[in-house]
């Protein structure tokens, strides 16, 4: 077992249990960990990181609807930004394009 039953996700796990769930291939843990991502108050950036990692694209869908352009281009400056799949690059410069219109 990754995380006991009844225990939630925060601040101080969640990156632990997605980094194990994602090892052993446990696609509830990682559905649950998702979900509990979505609440917590994180800055975009950081999200933006563990969804990339951790193929989490409910997440990731919904961040890149909540796009600005200021996010869009603090994500672009920053050093994680190189790191992000060709695909989430790919959604984030479609979501730009669409800010102009």
């Amino acid at each position: 077992m990754i995380y006991p039953i009844g225990d939630r996700f925060d601040e101080n796990n969640i990156e632990g249990v997605l980094k194990l769930a994602d090892k052993f291939g446990m696609e509830r843990v990682m559905d649950n960990a998702e979900k509990a991502l979505k609440a917590m108050e994180w800055d975009t950036k950081r999200l933006f990181v563990l969804a990339n990692k951790y193929r989490l694209f409910t997440l990731q869908d919904s961040l890149i609807r909540e796009l600005t352009k200021e996010t869009i281009k603090d994500l672009k400056n920053s050093e994680e930004y190189e790191n992000f799949s060709e695909k989430t690059k790919d959604l984030i410069f479609e979501k730009y394009l669409k800010l102009d219109d």
